[in-house]
């Protein structure tokens, strides 16, 4: 993982005045598709001031990493998008408590490089438990000053 990304965990709740949105998914890796399409019209209604296509890749790779680590079939998961002044913030929530840990794929891996990739396309990214069961995976996307 970049030395220049901060994991530190996630304030536990968007600062006053942040517009939020959020939706649950089955798990099946339809929902990965229809995670990234939800993401794509948040990010459009609310004309958010940063590169959708590396907010939609790194949804697409939290989402696939909640589908294969983070639950167990029959569960949903769920994405919340949120968007303040300084910072849009995309969260994964599963039914894992374990850690994501980003690793070192094989060149001939075909799977491994998401975390790597959600960290060198976001600000920051870490994870946090959940009340009860599961964790949350986040990253974070920070808005240019006005």
């Amino acid at each position: 993982m970049p030395s220049n990304k901060d994991t530190t965990p996630a304030p536990p709740r968007p600062p006053l005045g942040t517009r939020v949105r959020s939706d649950t998914f089955r798990h099946s890796r339809a929902s990965v598709r229809r995670a990234r399409v939800f993401a794509s019209r948040v990010l459009a209604d609310w004309s958010a001031p940063v590169n959708a296509d590396d907010v939609r890749v790194c949804v697409s790779e939290m989402c696939t990493n909640a589908l294969l680590h983070g639950g167990r079939p029959g569960r949903l998961f769920l994405v919340r998008l949120s968007l303040s002044e300084t910072a849009l913030t995309v969260e994964v929530h599963d039914g894992s408590s374990a850690a994501p840990r980003p690793r070192s794929a094989a060149e001939g891996d075909e799977s491994g490089r998401g975390l790597l990739v959600v960290a060198a396309l976001s600000d920051r990214w870490g994870m946090r438990s959940r009340d009860g069961i599961g964790k949350l995976v986040y990253a974070e996307f920070d808005v240019p000053a006005r």
